[in-house]
């Protein structure tokens, strides 16, 4: 049995382990910084002069000093030392200072995280104006209590087309029920 995790690194506890805190709690501090990955910036090659504790960077290309050999990993400030992070394909994170999301596609950052395969399935755009399309499987008996349970991620993806689109008014959102062969339609005017 191997001594981490496979998809996120995670140390695991080891039976004869002494002092199992710490890998519990270094477990803790690597999902802390991962999920709901948030960055500051992409664009420093040198770190801050006064990190603040939980400060997150993604390394630019040609780092130096501390961050020297980080090159495109998330950097992050943690009990006054730097620590890093090297991506997984698939990882989706939030540029603060950019507002917008990026994926990481296993060897670049993708600047555009609303292209990951899956994330959205229909954008329908015209004159100025765009409408989210989403496709469920599934029965749904009550298709307006069933799209209210998928509203969170249908409004995020409203964000994100916002965000990226800005010159196209967004009209709305539907969900296509694929087993029902109906459209639940929300206006967002």
């Amino acid at each position: 049995m191997s001594d981490i995790s496979t998809h996120l690194p995670l140390p695991y506890i080891l039976a004869s382990q002494a002092q199992k805190h710490v890998t519990h709690n270094e477990a803790l501090r690597l999902l802390d910084t991962m999920v709901q990955l948030s960055v500051l910036d992409r664009t420093r090659t040198v770190p801050p002069f006064s990190p603040v504790d939980g400060d997150r960077h993604v390394v630019a290309s040609g780092a130096t000093g501390p961050w020297s050999g980080w090159d495109q990993n998330v950097a992050f400030w943690v009990d006054g030392v730097w620590m890093r992070l090297v991506p997984r394909p698939g990882w989706l994170g939030w540029i603060a200072d950019e507002a917008v999301f990026i994926v990481w596609n296993g060897s670049a950052w993708n600047p555009n995280g609303s292209e990951t395969l899956g994330m959205l399935d229909a954008v329908a755009m015209g004159p100025g104006r765009m409408l989210v399309i989403d496709h469920k499987t599934g029965p749904a008996p009550d298709p307006k209590a069933r799209f209210a349970s998928f509203w969170p991620q249908l409004a995020a993806y409203a964000d994100a087309l916002r965000l990226t689109f800005p010159a196209h008014q967004l009209h709305g959102v539907a969900i296509h029920w694929m087993n029902e062969g109906t459209l639940s339609f929300r206006p967002l005017e």
